[in-house]
């Protein structure tokens, strides 16, 4: 009983990575065509959210899929990336923001404005210690406007820096 459990669940995650690889293909070839009505039909679908993870970095340009967009200027994909959850603040391996990589100034704009779409999953319980971290929006000056920022908040602690690799204390926390 306990082998056909081990053969089907490995069965299971077989299938879920076939699937998964042949809809990352579906999505480059579509992105490649230009064929945006087939990349939010694929976008639309429930499995798809679930597995295909839309703000990995490439293994070979180091970049996500909205790096690449913006790279290339091209606004209406930045828009569709946008919508279905790509992550706007996301770094590639040049710790470039997809913003830094564009030359288009509507897209950088649109960018900029942008939050990532991640809800907060904080419960608070009185007494209870808080703790939480991500990039914000910081005003910096009128010059050059709102920067993101590394926000660390550790109990009753705010903390913030360029990015986390710049935290003055144990970076392991900071991270």
């Amino acid at each position: 009983m306990q082998g056909k459990f081990h053969e089907s669940g490995s069965l299971i995650i077989v299938n879920r990575e076939k699937y998964a690889v042949e809809t990352s293909a579906m999505v480059k070839e579509a992105i490649n065509q230009k064929d945006y009505t087939k990349l939010e039909n694929i976008l639309r679908r429930e499995r798809a959210k679930a597995l295909l993870h839309m703000n990995r970095l490439d293994i070979e340009t180091g970049s996500t899929i909205l790096h690449d967009a913006a790279r290339r200027g091209d606004k209406r994909l930045v828009e569709i990336l946008l919508a279905h959850g790509a992550d706007p603040i996301r770094r590639d391996r040049k710790s470039k923001l997809p913003y830094e990589v564009t030359k288009d100034h509507e897209i950088r704009n649109m960018l900029r404005a942008t939050q990532p779409a991640k809800p907060s999953n904080t419960a608070v319980v009185p007494g209870e210690r808080i703790s939480q971290k991500g990039y914000l929006k910081k005003w910096t000056n009128y010059a050059k406007g709102s920067k993101l920022r590394w926000f660390v908040l550790d109990n009753t602690t705010l903390s913030y820096y360029k990015h986390p690799g710049s935290c003055k204390f144990d970076i392991t926390k900071c991270r």
